[in-house]
């Protein structure tokens, strides 16, 4: 067995472009659990994992309600920082599709949509519309 090891992230590294980490809120209000990820089936498998863990316990009456949410977010270095000094974005494909879009199968080869725009080459500026 493992030992219940409380959150800390002060052990973790600062970010660099294109880091991942996984957000599980189990209860809506509250707070989210925030956790790395090296590959988006990585993230995929731990959210899929999460989730069900939340119905098991609805189902075996440690909870008797909840209402959950989770996603993936991707560090950005090109996005200005928010009030907090991050710069942690949802995580998208190529293609425009959330995490939640993809199917198992899709889940090792899929690309966050901004992998190529590194901070020595910032994304093109968005055209205004009239």
């Amino acid at each position: 067995m493992f030992p219940v090891k409380h959150q800390d992230k002060s052990e973790w590294r600062e970010p660099k472009h294109g880091d991942m980490r996984i957000w599980h809120n189990p209860q809506i209000p509250g707070k989210s659990f925030v956790w790395p990820v090296a590959s988006i089936e990585e993230a995929a498998k731990m959210l899929e994992l999460l989730a069900h863990y939340d119905g098991f316990l609805l189902n075996e009456r440690h909870r008797v309600d909840y209402s959950n949410c989770n996603g993936l977010v991707v560090w950005d270095s090109n996005l200005d920082p928010d009030e907090d000094g991050e710069r942690w974005t949802d995580w998208e494909s190529e293609d425009g599709e959330s995490i939640d879009d993809l199917e198992p199968h899709q889940w090792a080869t899929a690309k966050w949509c901004c992998a190529n725009h590194t901070p020595e080459q910032p994304k093109l500026p968005m055209l205004e519309t009239v």
